[in-house]
């Protein structure tokens, strides 16, 4: 019942039906809104991980060898930049670790996969794969350290 004007009147369905559309529309909402919170949770952990993996020395001196390196340069342009998202992992225990990353590589001519391996022996990472992949052509391009 509805108070108009001092006058009460009973609320009529004239559909005889309940009305769902509006508890759809809601429940759709509800859904979208939570699909939107887990995709930035999991947005947010990638960006996370990716930040950990910058601040490591091997991706900062893997990094600087495949942007100095002349072969790199002359496939992939300059400047060259990391693409998203690094993959791989890094453990370390004291003075030992193991490293490996893979890290998405792109200049204005092309795209490589830079590959870091390197096991941490004394506190200094000594690395036995510093590679980049060119897809495009097959071509690796072996980074000296």
């Amino acid at each position: 019942m509805v108070e108009l004007g001092g006058e009460t009147v009973k609320s009529v369905n004239l559909g005889g039906r309940p009305r769902r559309g509006v508890f759809a529309i809601g429940g759709l909402l509800a859904g979208l809104a939570f699909a939107a919170l887990v995709v930035g949770c999991i947005a947010a952990i990638a960006l996370l991980i990716n930040t950990g993996f910058k601040s490591s020395a091997v991706y900062q001196e893997a990094m600087q060898a495949a942007q100095s390196n002349p072969r790199v340069i002359a496939v992939l342009g300059e400047p060259i930049r990391e693409g998203f998202p690094i993959m791989g992992s890094i453990e370390t225990a004291g003075l030992s670790g193991e490293a490996d990353l893979r890290i998405p590589i792109r200049g204005p001519e092309g795209r490589g996969m830079l590959q870091a391996s390197a096991r941490r022996q004394g506190g200094v990472w000594v690395y036995y794969t510093l590679a980049v992949y060119i897809p495009s052509t097959g071509e690796v391009i072996h980074l000296q350290r």
